[in-house]
């Protein structure tokens, strides 16, 4: 009896003390980042000259989304002020296997479920730039694969070794620009969207 007690005491204190350990490394984790975030805050950027109705806008974002984000305040003055504004989207931002499952309630998320979620994020995005009075047809999407351009870039650059998608050389979305193309980054950068 003694023995068990001092037993589950010993796991106790050492389930605790690991406990413990994880959450000092966590907020050590978290700490140098605010230190470094903060270190920045101070930094100034350069202003860009408010835009005009000659301005031709260009924004190319990584995923739905980013665009709003980086540049929705200059996006929006601009279409205000007769700028012609153009988005380009690298990606479908539908390689995030936990948003498709929470979307779609699907354990793991199918192939499927991740055209559906691409779909939905076009839409979204759509919606967003509607919003800031741009077009429908102000964005374009170039449909590469989520969470693969860095890989895409820089192993996947001629077309002698296209990056295969889910069992394919081309994208499967029916809306991606890059669909006829290859997925390699050398067409990623051939492409430009209509002016």
């Amino acid at each position: 009896m003694r023995q068990s007690r001092l037993t589950r005491r010993v796991a106790f204190g050492l389930v605790s003390a690991a406990f413990a350990a994880a959450l000092s490394l966590c907020g050590t984790f978290y700490y140098r980042l605010y230190r470094a975030n903060a270190a920045v805050q101070s930094v100034s950027l350069p202003e860009e000259p408010p835009p005009n109705a000659r301005f031709r806008v260009l924004v190319v974002a990584p995923h739905c989304d980013d665009e709003i984000l980086g540049a929705g305040g200059y996006m929006a003055m601009a279409a205000r002020r007769g700028a012609h504004v153009r988005v380009v989207m690298l990606t479908n931002g539908d390689g995030f296997p936990l948003a498709a499952t929470r979307e779609y309630r699907r354990i793991p998320p199918s192939a499927e479920t991740f055209l559906r979620f691409a779909a939905l994020r076009q839409g979204e995005t759509r919606a967003a730039l509607e919003a800031l009075g741009l077009s429908r047809n102000d964005v374009t999407f170039l449909g590469y694969p989520d969470g693969g351009l860095s890989h895409l870039w820089s192993r996947h650059w001629g077309r002698l070794s296209p990056r295969r998608l889910r069992g394919a050389q081309h994208h499967p979305i029916r809306t991606a620009t890059t669909r006829a193309r290859p997925m390699t980054a050398r067409t990623c950068c051939a492409i430009s969207p209509r002016s």
